[in-house]
């Protein structure tokens, strides 16, 4: 965190918690009062801690000691998808949900309410884990690709700018390199650097 690269927001290192709801909040309060203690005895001015929406999270951050929630698709938003059988050919022991995203990107159901409590919200690539879950109820969402990314960055990315300061003016990508759940911002075989292109563009655009 003492790097000058680290991000920070008004000089506190931004800290982001993935599943607390498998703490008891008066456990998860005093952890995060320790980290901040343990921060400011390092020179900082405090942390800025962000936990995510995995796990169908949806209480206000606050309660649990945390300054803001970061969406964490394909959590919650795999909700809001259409569910699909392909036609054809079929792994017989493929016992997974298959998800068809054409509705959820068009209405722009990605854009979730979060109750008026800080947030910052995060794009998804697209999303297929049945290589490491492919006969233990993973899950594949269709319809995504570097086409249905940019139009939910952007989108993102207009409202971050209209509802945060400057320093506060963060959207997240779900994932650089999850290859195994079929999220992955690094260039691929398969679309190059097209969804590395379209987050350049996104930014010079906006």
């Amino acid at each position: 965190m003492s790097d000058p690269r680290y991000v920070k927001i008004h000089g506190k290192p931004v800290l982001v918690i993935y599943r607390i709801n498998i703490f008891e909040r008066d456990q998860f309060q005093r952890l995060l009062r320790n980290f901040r203690e343990i921060a400011k005895n390092n020179g900082f001015p405090d942390l800025y801690i962000m936990v995510t929406n995995a796990f169908d999270f949806r209480d206000n951050p606050s309660e649990w000691g945390a300054d803001a929630l970061v969406e964490f698709p394909p959590h919650i938003v795999q909700n809001l998808m259409e569910k699909y059988r392909p036609e054809g050919y079929l792994n017989p022991y493929y016992n997974g949900r298959i998800l068809y995203a054409s509705s959820f990107i068009k209405h722009q159901k990605y854009m979730l309410k979060h109750n008026g409590q800080s947030y910052f919200r995060t794009a998804l690539l697209s999303w297929d884990n049945a290589a490491r879950k492919s006969i233990s109820k993973g899950f594949i969402m269709q319809g995504l690709t570097s086409g249905t990314f940019r139009k939910w960055m952007k989108d993102i990315v207009i409202e971050s700018k209209q509802i945060h300061t400057k320093e506060e003016n963060i959207v997240f990508v779900n994932a650089w390199n999850e290859w195994a759940e079929g999220a992955h911002l690094e260039p691929d075989m398969k679309y190059g650097y097209a969804c590395l292109q379209q987050v350049k563009d996104i930014l010079e655009e906006c």
